[in-house]
């Protein structure tokens, strides 16, 4: 099944960047065709650098989080993570010791 046809999944739009659009009613015309796309229900024009939209984006996001508990605590640190930090701190104690 393509991803554009599976209707389960929301899809947004996001356009980054839009503060660097010299002509802005180029930027409505591409934003309109994507419109057309039946496979997302929102779209979202911002600019990061100077933060414009970028509040309705994530509050967008947050509306949508599923809120449930934790499905595994998360001040308990699991044996994957306690081996990375082993590696680490071996690997540290090498380097110190080669340099």
């Amino acid at each position: 099944m393509n991803a554009l046809t599976n209707q389960a999944q929301r899809r947004i739009s996001c356009m980054n960047k839009v503060d660097l659009v010299e002509k802005k009613e180029d930027m409505f015309k591409v934003a309109e065709e994507f419109q057309n796309i039946p496979a997302y229900e929102r779209y979202f024009m911002v600019s990061g650098l100077k933060g414009s939209r970028v509040k309705d984006l994530s509050q967008y996001l947050m509306d949508q989080t599923v809120k449930k508990p934790w499905e595994e605590d998360p001040f308990t640190m699991g044996e994957e993570a306690m081996k990375n930090i082993s590696f680490d701190v071996v690997r540290e104690s090498l380097l110190d010791h080669t340099a």
